[in-house]
């Protein structure tokens, strides 16, 4: 008879207890033989018995026991063997890279299940695009967004991609393949595609936002480009001598009030407050919501003074009606001005700072509140002081005062005041 005294099968489960046979001599010299059944409240159990088939009998009853206990953590039995092949295979897998199954079935429990299910780009974008006109946002903005950031996203990666199909190493690729791209345009396209993953994260079709990890682009601080005085003078001098008052008061607006192009566009005549030589821009039309009140500087006031319609106090008109980047367009063209991209409000920007020497006055009327990064690293050029108050004092050609050593406009105190 086989001396066994473990009866147990042999699988990768830890059993606490294991019943074993003993041979145990007796003081009237015969043999006897135990089977030890572990601890049971604090005491040590066994049982014994003359022969040894009787105990092995008896020890294989127990260990089956124990045995179908243990193993019931696993299931059915059954189950686990017919897929024993499968899961040694990625057993084998995952111990070559040195991970382990209890780390891939985690990481598959976070990852690839999200709480409500898989969502494909077209879908949840389609549903974005609701979420925000239903909170407000502008049909601007959401055009912006939708025609091409989402364009391009979709087109690279498919309207029925699943979003948790979309990788960090995926979307790197994809963006730094764009080499027509500069590095702000890749900045703005993280940002907002980020965003998009946030929405979709926060609605449960995903587990985590691939864009977090995705490789940022340098972005150099260059200088803006801002126009001479002598440029504004030109660009100013044409819409008046063409009585293209509307744009003109466009221009004002941004460029020595510090407007927007685009809030401007939608300011109308009773936004203007003379009383208190201020600009009202309302939440409705301003950036991110944000309403402010701007000043006017000195030679605005006259050129606005110039071009207000008589019923300047109770019209409601827009300043600018139609088509008006066309307009503005047409106005740059036939001045013969060169003019790069929110170069009007980048020079206002960089005059204002030099002559009030405030980066909190400035930002307060470009709407950038306790932003100074913003300020000097897109908004500002480096301009002289000379520059700067020359700049201000361009005025109407009816109120034109003469040239002081070709640098310099006398000062506007006077018709200023009188204005008041």
């Amino acid at each position: 008879m086989t001396p066994t005294i473990f009866l147990t099968i042999r699988l990768r489960v830890r059993v606490k207890n294991k019943v074993s046979i003993t041979e145990v001599k007796n003081k009237s010299g015969t043999v006897s033989y135990r089977v030890d059944l572990g601890a049971l409240h604090g005491r040590r159990q066994f049982k014994q018995f003359t022969t040894r088939d009787l105990a092995e009998a008896f020890a294989y009853t127990c260990n089956v026991r124990i045995e179908a206990k243990n193993l019931s953590a696993l299931g059915d039995l059954s189950e686990v063997m017919v897929h024993r092949h499968v899961f040694m295979n990625a057993y084998n897998r995952l111990k070559a890279v040195g991970a382990t199954v209890e780390e891939a079935t985690d990481f598959f429990l976070k990852y690839a299940k999200p709480i409500n299910g898989k969502m494909a780009i077209g879908e949840c974008i389609r549903l974005w695009t609701q979420e925000k006109m239903r909170i407000g946002c502008s049909d601007k903005y959401i055009n912006s967004v939708t025609r091409f950031d989402f364009k391009e996203f979709k087109e690279e990666f498919g309207e029925n991609t699943q979003l948790n199909e979309v990788t960090t190493d995926g979307f790197n690729k994809y963006l730094f393949g764009k080499t027509t791209w500069n590095p702000v345009s890749k900045m703005s396209h993280i940002r907002v595609i980020s965003m998009f993953f946030n929405y979709a994260l926060e609605n449960g079709w995903v587990t985590r936002n691939p864009i977090d990890k995705a490789s940022r682009p340098k972005i150099q601080d260059a200088m803006a480009e801002v126009l001479k005085a002598r440029q504004v003078d030109t660009l100013l001098r044409f819409a008046e001598k063409k009585e293209w008052k509307d744009r003109l008061t466009i221009c004002v607006l941004v460029l020595f009030c510090g407007c927007r192009v685009e809030e401007a566009v939608k300011l109308r005549w009773s936004d203007i407050v003379w009383h208190t030589h201020t600009v009202r821009i309302s939440e409705k039309i301003a950036k991110k919501r944000r309403a402010r009140i701007n000043e006017m500087s000195e030679n605005a006031i006259e050129w606005i003074y110039w071009t207000r319609p008589d019923d300047y106090e109770t019209n409601r008109d827009l300043i600018l009606e139609g088509d008006w980047k066309s307009k503005l367009s047409y106005l740059r063209t036939e001045s013969k001005v060169q003019y790069s991209q929110n170069a009007m409000r980048h020079s206002f920007a960089s005059y204002h700072l030099m002559k009030h020497q405030s980066a909190e006055r400035t930002c307060l009327q470009l709407g950038h509140v306790g932003d100074y990064k913003t300020l000097f690293s897109h908004y500002r050029n480096l301009v002289s002081k000379n520059e700067a108050n020359r700049y201000f004092s361009i005025i109407p050609k009816v109120r034109l005062r003469k040239f002081v050593n070709d640098k310099d406009i006398i000062p506007l105190q006077a018709e200023a005041s009188r204005l008041r």
